[in-house]
């Protein structure tokens, strides 16, 4: 300990340590400067915590709760708006080798879905002055390229209903790890995430028919 006991207490965290459960250790250490001699427990130096000075409350690499808490939503909010997007763009890209209209019709709705859905975010997103990010030139390429080539081998409804479901499975199991992950308390924000969720299972479950 420094000879100096009325420095702000400095304490490492690993990150692997979750972020609620480290917020209710901050604030009960908050306000508790160990007394002279007193051990500290240190993991190792890559996660940092220290009192604010200037806003009474535990600072996270120069972040208030508050703030990290934000970048939580944030954080989600920006993978259901980019995942909304990349459904858009990959049943565009095959509704139009579609060749009945009940399967282009569902499909369509679909594609309405995940307008309504990545609308919602990009308004939540730039509700807390963040501006939506748009799917990678590089994902949006992939996505053409492998619509593109899978359709050109089979563009039978089974087909194109099959590439719908993987790619819907695929973004269930990634919703459901963000989820799982998610430690903010917006209740809008888990509301959406959980939307995007019962959005793709339920197109899974809509193309049942069709293979």
């Amino acid at each position: 300990m420094p000879a100096d006991s009325t420095a702000p207490a400095v304490m490492s965290i690993c990150p692997v340590v979750p972020i609620r459960s480290l917020l209710s250790f901050a604030l009960t250490l908050w306000g508790n400067t160990p007394a002279r001699g007193t051990f500290v427990y240190t993991l190792p130096k890559n996660f940092f915590f220290f009192p604010g000075s200037l806003s009474h409350s535990p600072c996270f690499l120069g972040h208030t709760i508050d703030e990290v808490i934000q970048m939580k939503d944030i954080e989600l909010l920006q993978y259901v708006h980019e995942t909304a997007e990349m459904g858009i763009l990959g049943l565009q890209d095959i509704v139009g080798q579609v060749q009945t209209a009940k399967l282009k019709k569902s499909l369509q709705g679909q594609i309405a879905e995940y307008q309504t859905i990545a609308s919602e975010a990009a308004k939540l997103l730039q509700a807390k002055g963040t501006a939506p990010k748009d799917p990678s030139l590089m994902a949006r390429l992939s996505s053409e390229v492998m619509s593109t080539m899978q359709t050109l081998a089979d563009s039978s409804d089974s087909k194109i209903a099959e590439m719908t479901i993987k790619g819907n499975n695929m973004g269930i199991t990634k919703g459901l790890k963000h989820l799982h992950d998610y430690e903010g308390n917006d209740r809008q924000v888990r509301s959406l995430a959980e939307k995007l969720l019962s959005t793709e299972q339920a197109n899974v479950e809509q193309m049942k028919p069709f293979l």
